[in-house]
């Protein structure tokens, strides 16, 4: 029977760095993962030559979070191509973000002077509360108000563009105006995400930490409020209702990077107290699920708008009535797509309900394409399209009142020692990636029992 001091379950980002993290600070950490790669919802997929993902990601770092993790670690994230523009498509045409939302000028002055001499727990009586509350608190104009609802509609996915916790969105402004002096800032990592991930490997296994994939988690076992280990077994199968009970892994500490929706797959029935149940149902509910509906193209020409490293977006399209962005992947990264073609990814933002809902979906789609075809003309000459759903997996929560911060379940695992969660959908602050690697390192100074000083200057529970 092995035995470690930490079982990481799952291999996203969250798991990894964690897997890393606790790895680097001299633990001995053996890291599972269900499918033959790392990377969670971001891994890449090979199509024709091309390089889709499971999503379209960026990463929205300023510096302290993900990329200071990586030096930690004696890695490093290198910033490849960033986003020098925000196209908005309005009135039937492209404008600059500035044209479309008009604020006024002292007035923004100084809700941006406000959020960054504030301190990050001011935030955090907003959780409950719309992003136009705080804004209209300091007497905000509807231009201004406009302008930050629609940068949190590009960050925080809902299926109202408007619907956006307060929280959530003001931790991300100050770090953004803080740290790099812009509203937004996002970027293509050199060598894309699977280089990320393969550094993460190095790093766990350069020191003594190991990696098992194809490997899955059927039960976390606790005893008496206390973590024992986990059950491990081959996610492949000789025969499809094979049943196996699987090997058990000892450790004292086991960290989930399982999502709210399936976590309590593994976790034994009253181990965990009813109350944080039912945080974690309340939260996986179909209806806070961040879903779209998208379609990558490859083309012989760049489909953009104005700028080739452009982030395109719109509140709404002509046809479709919902909001999403795009941007055309190769301009960023000239490796996803083969000598002189193009990748493009665009996502519209929906409900769960009505992606099952096969005759809406159909509709829909037929929609799309015609809505592309007229915002971008070079979307006619389209090699291949390609439709896809993001539902199963969802990208995340939802960035809504009401479903972050306090109201998700906390990454401590209550009256279960040695328990921990590190995914994106259980309690933390930012964007996406960069979001859940500093939830995993808020994660290991609490199994260490103190802060990491490298860290000084980045933010984390």
């Amino acid at each position: 029977m092995a035995t470690y001091d930490v079982i990481v379950v799952g291999g996203g980002v969250g798991g990894c760095i964690a897997a890393a993290l606790l790895s680097k600070l001299g633990r001995r950490v053996i890291l599972l993962e269900k499918y033959p790669q790392l990377g969670g919802r971001v891994h890449p997929v090979d199509y024709q030559g091309y390089t889709l993902d499971l999503g379209a990601h960026l990463i929205e770092d300023t510096g302290s979070g993900i990329c200071r993790i990586y030096e930690f670690l004696g890695k490093k994230i290198e910033v490849g191509a960033v986003s020098d523009a925000l196209p908005v498509f309005a009135d039937g045409k492209w404008k600059h973000i500035g044209e479309v939302f008009r604020g006024n000028k002292s007035t923004f002055k100084s809700v941006i002077k406000e959020l960054v001499s504030s301190d990050y727990s001011e935030f955090d009586g907003y959780d409950h509360l719309p992003l136009r509350a705080w804004l209209l608190e300091r007497n905000a104009d509807q231009g201004t108000i406009d302008f930050f609802e629609f940068l949190a509609a590009l960050e925080q996915i809902t299926d109202q563009w408007f619907d956006h916790s307060a929280s959530e969105n003001l931790y991300v402004r100050k770090m953004h105006y803080e740290e790099k002096g812009m509203a937004g800032y996002s970027f293509w990592p050199k060598g894309g995400y699977e280089n990320l991930f393969n550094q993460l490997k190095e790093a766990i296994e350069e020191n003594s930490g190991e990696v098992r994939t194809e490997t899955e988690v059927s039960q976390v076992l606790v005893e008496d409020g206390k973590v024992l280990g986990v059950v491990a077994r081959p996610a492949k199968r000789d025969v499809v209702n094979e049943y196996s009970y699987g090997e058990v892994l000892e450790a004292s500490v086991v960290i989930s990077n399982l999502p709210v929706w399936s976590v309590l797959n593994i976790i034994p029935q009253g181990a965990l107290p009813s109350w944080y149940v039912d945080i974690i149902r309340s939260v996986a509910s179909e209806k806070n699920k961040a879903c779209w509906i998208g379609i990558y193209a490859g083309s012989e020409e760049p489909i953009i708008a104005k700028s080739e490293k452009e982030l395109c977006a719109w509140i709404e399209t002509p046809r479709t009535g919902l909001p999403g962005f795009s941007f055309t992947v190769s301009n960023y990264d000239d490796s996803v797509a083969p000598d002189g073609k193009h990748l493009f990814v665009c996502g519209f933002s929906c409900k769960a309900e009505e992606i099952r809902d096969k005759a809406w979906l159909r509709n829909m789609f037929h929609n799309i394409e015609a809505d592309l075809e007229d915002m971008f003309p070079s979307f006619k000459r389209t090699l291949w399209r390609k439709k896809h759903t993001v539902l199963e997996p969802a990208f995340g929560l939802q960035g809504k009142p009401g479903v972050v911060g306090r109201f998700r379940p906390d990454f401590v695992a209550p009256n279960v020692d040695g328990l921990y969660f590190v995914s994106d959908t259980f309690r933390g602050r930012g964007i996406g990636i960069d979001k859940v690697s500093r939830t995993a390192l808020s994660c290991v100074e609490r199994i260490q029992g103190e802060k990491i000083p490298f860290f000084d200057k980045t933010w984390r529970y």
